[in-house]
């Protein structure tokens, strides 16, 4: 079989392809590499409501991570029936997620006029990082930034 410069060229061109890309490839694989080693912490959103009663919540939104490699993006849930309380329990509405060290944690929440809303953001269930009460009627938000693994 004899080599011709048009069968030289369109391997030479797959070749260079291969050269200039295949560092791009590494690159992004490296980088997920590194996120998914990232610590993350458990995420617990809670928003309670005055009473027992069951209530109404509108504009219920969290920022929810599906995964260590996803970025952080508002979920928006609209609205909501918190699930009555047990005994004294105030009437509650919950949503689970994971945060990655340093980034942002929210949930926002509007209560039904004449109603007040409490909201709460927890790491793993017990350690609470933010925590507001609304006026009644009136949005309540919760933020803040997911802390370092305690050493």
């Amino acid at each position: 079989m004899k080599i011709t410069a048009s069968r030289i060229r369109p391997l030479a061109l797959t070749v260079g392809a291969a050269a200039l890309l295949l560092p791009l490839t590494g690159c992004s694989v490296i980088d997920a590499i590194g996120k998914s080693s990232q610590d993350a912490w458990q995420v617990d959103y809670e928003v309670t409501t005055d009473g027992r009663a069951p209530a109404t919540l509108t504009d219920v939104a969290y920022l929810d991570t599906s995964g260590r490699l996803e970025e952080a993006a508002m979920k928006r849930v609209g609205t909501v029936e918190t699930a009555a309380g047990a005994g004294t329990a105030a009437a509650k509405w919950k949503a689970d997620s994971i945060a990655v060290v340093g980034k942002p944690t929210r949930v926002t929440a509007t209560p039904p006029a004449g109603v007040r809303a409490t909201c709460r953001i927890l790491l793993d269930g017990t350690q609470e990082i933010a925590s507001a009460t609304s006026e009644p009627g009136k949005p309540v938000t919760c933020e803040a930034k997911a802390p370092e693994f305690p050493k």
